[in-house]
Formats: C-alpha cells, sequence, structure tokens
C-alpha cells in the first residue's frame, strides 16, 4: 500500500497536481507506511536471513518512494519511473525470498514493471485498447 499511494502521488504530480490536492493521500501514505514499519518489526522472529535481507531491500526501495512523494520533490519522469522499478523489484525479490523460507511449492508470477499503473511508452506501444490512460489499462 506504502509502494501504490507513492506511486500515485508522484504519478499525479507530474500530471501537474498540486500538493495541497494530494494531502488527503499523503496522510493516507503515512497511515500505511505506519503499519508496515509496525509490521516489519515482527519479521525477524519468523523469517530466515535471506528474506529479512530482502525485506531491508524493499524497506530502503520503499522509502525512497515515499519520501520523494512525502516530500514534494519534483522528479522527472524518469526519476519517477526509477524508483518505481527499484521498489517492484525489491517487492518480487522478497516474495520470492518468503516463499522459499516458508517452501512454497510452485511457480510464482513476479510483477511486470511495465504492468505498473503508470503511463509507460511500453505500454502505450503495446495496448490494445487505443488508449494510453493507466486506469484503462487495469492490472494485466
Amino acid at each position: 500500500m506504502v509502494g501504490e499511494t507513492a506511486n500515485a502521488i508522484l504519478g499525479r504530480r507530474l500530471e501537474g497536481e498540486n500538493d495541497e490536492d494530494q494531502s488527503a493521500r499523503k496522510e493516507e501514505l503515512a497511515s500505511f507506511e505506519k503499519r508496515r514499519t509496525e509490521a516489519f518489526e515482527s519479521l525477524p522472529l519468523l523469517a530466515d536471513g535471506a528474506t529479512i535481507e530482502a525485506a531491508h531491500r524493499l524497506n530502503e526501495a520503499v522509502w525512497a518512494l515515499e519520501q520523494t512523494a512525502r516530500q514534494g520533490r519534483t522528479v522527472t519522469e524518469a526519476e519517477w519511473l526509477a524508483l518505481a522499478d527499484r521498489w517492484i523489484l525489491a517487492l518480487n525479490d522478497f516474495h520470492a525470498a518468503a516463499r522459499e523460507c516458508l517452501h512454497v511449492v510452485g511457480t510464482y508470477s513476479r510483477r511486470d514493471l511495465a504492468a505498473l499503473t503508470v503511463d509507460r511508452p511500453e505500454r502505450r506501444a503495446t495496448s490494445t485498447l487505443g488508449g494510453s490512460n493507466p486506469a484503462e489499462l487495469g492490472d494485466r
């Protein structure tokens, strides 16, 4: 939730929405971050070293995205995409490590970077919906 909300804030900022219009999202972001931090505290009691390390990398990626969103810092589209990509890759790695730690069998479908709700050039080029609006594309 933290990453998704921060990602939404940054996306709307790039679209020209000012930070005052995003105050509710920023409050929601703070609430999600508090819950995420509380949940992380129990992880070292239950997970192996690889999963804990993956969780630390995920924390770092989420914090970079969250702080950029909260501070109102203006970012370029390339910077925003790099932050979002780092978050998704870290999330994928954490999920893979947790599944291995828990001995979950079967294949794992990693999140696709191009499937983020971001108006990426690669999404526009492959869209069959005729539009580049991320909301139209859904979670494919």
